[in-house]
């Protein structure tokens, strides 16, 4: 038999208390917001490091140095390129990256360099790709860059190379890749401009306080960017 609930006992009954339910939402609130901005925080450094290009300008800077501080006529390939300033790049690329390892050359009995065909087709590859052929340079006497048959190695007489300039690419400057042919602005840098190729044309000066920019087109192979071309700004 049931009997009524007594009246006093459900009067002394306690009551849910929901005075801490306002304060735990803010919480939650709280905890919810700081994850949102932690997750867009991240993203936006993910955006931020994938438009990072830092090392690839590093990289490039890197591989056009060595053309950039002997400012060689503009060319449109290298089989085009004046002079004997393909084989000459191509033998100091071979001593930079041997003194790099911290080899020097021989010399010979003339006091030049010798400097094995092996290293200098590897130095060519490097500085302008796979697809073309090492050039032989014009000398054939003492005193002149030849090459010697008789021991397989480039003859190279012992000199300094003064670099006019240091390459740089302009911050503003937009690295385009197409088909694998990456066009790069590269600016010259330099305290006496005196000597640089101005205009494309050997003997053209400009002043210590002008510069110039040219359009390198580059290549990308295992060891990296090489050189497919220099030409003048179109703007």
């Amino acid at each position: 038999m049931q009997t009524a609930p007594n009246r006093k006992e459900e009067a002394e009954t306690p009551k849910k208390n929901y005075k801490l339910a306002a304060p735990l939402g803010l919480v939650v609130l709280c905890l919810a917001l700081v994850g949102v901005i932690s997750l867009i925080s991240s993203g936006a450094k993910l955006l931020a490091k994938l438009n990072d290009d830092s090392a690839q300008r590093a990289e490039i800077v890197a591989a056009v140095s060595l053309v950039v501080g002997m400012d060689p006529v503009p060319f449109d390939s290298v089989e085009n390129a004046a002079g004997d300033f393909v084989i000459s790049a191509t033998m100091w690329q071979a001593i930079n990256s041997y003194s790099a390892q911290g080899g020097v050359y021989t010399t010979n009995e003339s006091g030049e360099l010798v400097i094995p065909k092996s290293d200098a087709e590897v130095a060519f590859r490097q500085l302008f790709g796979p697809e073309h052929t090492l050039p032989e340079p014009t000398g054939s006497g003492v005193g002149e860059l030849r090459y010697s048959a008789e021991n397989n190695s480039y003859l190279m007489p012992i000199s300094a190379l003064v670099s006019v300039a240091s390459p740089e690419i302009p911050e503003d400057a937009k690295i385009k890749e197409e088909d694998g042919v990456y066009t790069v602005p590269i600016r010259y840098v330099t305290t006496d401009a005196s000597s640089l190729n101005v205009g494309g044309t050997s003997g053209e000066t400009t002043s210590a306080a002008d510069y110039k920019t040219l359009i390198y087109r580059l290549g990308k192979s295992e060891s990296g960017y090489y050189i497919i071309s220099v030409q003048e700004d179109a703007d």
